[in-house]
């Protein structure tokens, strides 16, 4: 699976536990594409400290992760539902998976 998907379903799954700093920093690096340099500019810290914050973040995300597992839940509904919506001929079951999907 590719890091930068990975990462943003570990936010949206697990993101309330992290500070404001470490939210802040995780969003301008992952969703926006911000290098730790232009995030340590922007939160008025050295490029060194929005690196460790994020890398703290990462970290934390990843090992509530491994304990929990709900990214692979989270994936194993998805494919699922795919499944279900590409082999369903009846409308009400396709729409249901539909609302699945869009869920995940």
């Amino acid at each position: 699976m590719d890091e930068f998907v990975y990462r943003g379903i570990l936010y949206e799954l697990y993101g309330g536990i992290l500070n404001d700093k470490q939210k802040k920093v995780y969003m301008l690096h992952n969703n926006y594409d911000l290098s730790f340099s232009e995030i340590g500019d922007e939160m008025k810290v050295t490029r060194q400290a929005a690196q460790t914050l994020f890398k703290a973040a990462d970290l934390k995300l990843k090992k509530i992760d491994e304990e929990l597992k709900l990214s692979q839940k989270f994936f194993e509904i998805n494919k699922y539902a795919n499944d279900i919506l590409t082999k369903s001929r009846d409308k009400k079951i396709a729409s249901l998976a539909r609302k699945i999907i869009n869920l995940t």
